[in-house]
């Protein structure tokens, strides 16, 4: 019972010490929390389209010079009427 005493009593003064010295209230610190938690947002989502443009970008210029690659190897490759040459 006398540690049970002094546990609560060391609980009570713990926790006035506390809000004694707390830099703010329980609402202001949910506010700055909240603005935090929204700025970091606001940084994630800016970070997110940033990358989602430079894949798209990405993407563009790939099939932009798979197109090309593809168009080379038509012209080279001899036409239905042409005939090759027979080895030798």
């Amino acid at each position: 019972m006398k540690y049970l005493l002094g546990f609560l009593t060391g609980t009570i003064f713990g926790a006035a010490v506390a809000l004694l010295y707390a830099p703010m209230s329980g609402d202001e610190l949910r506010s700055e929390i909240r603005q935090e938690a929204d700025a970091r947002y606001q940084q994630a989502s800016q970070q997110v389209q940033k990358s989602l443009t430079e894949v798209n970008q990405r993407l563009d210029r790939m099939t932009n010079e798979f197109k090309e690659m593809v168009e080379e190897r038509r012209q080279s490759l001899p036409s239905k009427g042409e005939e090759q040459a027979p080895a030798e």
